[in-house]
């Protein structure tokens, strides 16, 4: 309890305990040793005393803290009831002000359907006043009347049908209106699928084009590779001559004219077939003939004694009729 980190702690100091002022009137002489040990067997029990009053002191701070911070909450859970309770009761004194003005609000509509009953009471009850006073009035125009009546039935009977005759028209129209675009759309539809299929044979004739090209391409390419070997061989037997010159010419442009016609007569995969007949192939496409001299056929019809006269263009029989036809339209079978 004496000096240290915090300095002296007065609570904690002995008050039986001398200070360094009462030690110099001390005596050299030795005390009994009962009465020191009474001594100190006394500041222990006090110490102990003081700590138990502490802890005692300290655990009753502690409840009087959880006491009150359990009377806040319970306050303010008080406080959160009462407000709903508020809450709920405004909400109510709404709901029966509010029920209050519809029973006011049918309160009056009753009594403006009470008023109007009454004035159409009355309304009724003048008008048969009048209409006894017209009575003999009336019975005098009565046929007039009965004429006028009849016209006008005449006139509705003549608007009606009029009306009749107008709605069968416009349903007429519609119809045909209907029709007409139903057909517009079938003809646009087969106009698509016209150009679909024309666009696909347009891409197959160009495919057909260039492998016919590319194989011209291969056989030139061999051709001249030929005519090389060939140039080679007449330098080495030393035969330079002009004439010999001018045939090698003459050879390689035989030999490009017969491949051009090879690549020409090769444009659909089924012309390569020689020109004899017995030779047979199955449409591929529907076709209509533009001329007497041509076949009409559908797809997967057989074409029969088919021959070879032009680039494109065959002769066969179909039907027991002979006739032309394109060859890209057909395949060999």
């Amino acid at each position: 309890g004496f000096g240290g980190k915090y300095g002296v702690q007065t609570d904690r100091k002995d008050k039986s305990a001398g200070t360094f002022d009462d030690m110099q009137d001390v005596s050299a002489s030795k005390k009994p040793e009962k009465e020191i040990a009474k001594g100190q067997a006394g500041n222990i029990k006090a110490r102990f005393e003081k700590m138990g009053a502490q802890d005692s002191e300290e655990a009753t701070r502690r409840a009087e803290d959880e006491k009150r911070r359990r009377e806040a909450r319970e306050k303010k859970e008080r406080e959160e009831q009462l407000q709903r309770q508020r809450e709920q009761e405004e909400k109510e004194a709404e709901e029966e002000a509010r029920r209050l003005r519809e029973q006011e609000e049918e309160g009056a509509q009753e009594r403006r359907q009470k008023e109007q009953e009454e004035m159409e009471a009355e309304e009724q009850l003048r008008r048969q006043r009048e209409e006894e006073e017209r009575e003999e009035e009336e019975r005098r125009h009565r046929e007039l009347e009965e004429r006028e009546e009849e016209e006008r039935e005449r006139r509705q009977r003549d608007r009606d049908a009029e009306e009749q005759q107008r709605r069968e028209e416009e349903e007429r129209e519609a119809e045909e209106r209907r029709r007409m675009e139903k057909e517009e759309r079938e003809a646009e539809e087969q106009r698509q699928r016209e150009e679909e299929r024309e666009a696909e044979e347009q891409k197959r004739r160009e495919e057909e084009e260039m492998e016919a090209e590319r194989q011209k391409q291969e056989e030139m390419e061999a051709e001249r590779q030929k005519q090389e070997e060939m140039e080679s061989q007449q330098h080495q037997q030393e035969e330079p001559q002009e004439d010999q010159a001018y045939s090698n010419v003459e050879v390689t442009d035989k030999y490009q004219d017969e491949i051009y016609d090879d690549a020409t007569g090769a444009a659909g995969a089924a012309e390569e077939h020689p020109a004899e007949g017995g030779v047979r192939a199955k449409a591929l496409y529907d076709y209509q003939a533009n001329g007497d001299d041509e076949l009409s056929f559908d797809p997967d019809d057989i074409i029969e004694n088919i021959e070879t006269v032009d680039e494109g263009w065959w002769i066969g029989e179909f039907q027991g009729k002979r006739g032309l036809f394109p060859s890209n339209y057909v395949e060999i079978i």
